[in-house]
């Protein structure tokens, strides 16, 4: 029996090591800039993937606490898809919403009650996380 179990442990050794060695990581489902996307977004996906890594402005309300919009929008010059992303904080409980689009609506202030995500997909990494006008 113990050989069966450090046999066992050298295998997953073994298929640990080909995975790093290949560099896959969670997201490697994601599309590449340029590449057709079938990737569907969902809330569930949202919520285990990216929130976890974003990081609020200081004055900004706890992230549960927003209504959060987002969307996928491709960017024409280099075909990279885009989250883009609205957060909400108007005394509701939050949650999240997906949309076909971004939307339109412009607020011309608000501070931290409203605050902009825009994450590069390919790349995991966000390149814009901020709250609006000044107040």
């Amino acid at each position: 029996m113990r050989l069966k179990a450090s046999a066992l442990g050298l295998l997953s050794v073994i298929v640990l090591g080909l995975l790093v060695s290949f560099g896959l990581r969670r997201h490697d489902f994601l599309p590449r800039a340029n590449e057709a996307s079938s990737f569907a977004l969902t809330a569930d996906f949202i919520r285990s993937y990216i929130e976890p890594t974003l990081h609020l402005p200081a004055r900004a309300h706890a992230l549960g606490s927003y209504r959060r919009s987002y969307s996928l929008e491709r960017t024409p010059n280099s075909g990279r898809d885009v989250l883009v992303g609205t957060f909400l904080y108007d005394g509701r409980a939050g949650g999240i919403e997906i949309l076909d689009a971004p939307r339109s609506a412009v607020v011309m202030d608000g501070g931290c009650d409203v605050v902009h995500l825009r994450y590069a997909l390919d790349a995991r990494r966000v390149i814009t996380l901020e709250c609006n006008g000044v107040g």
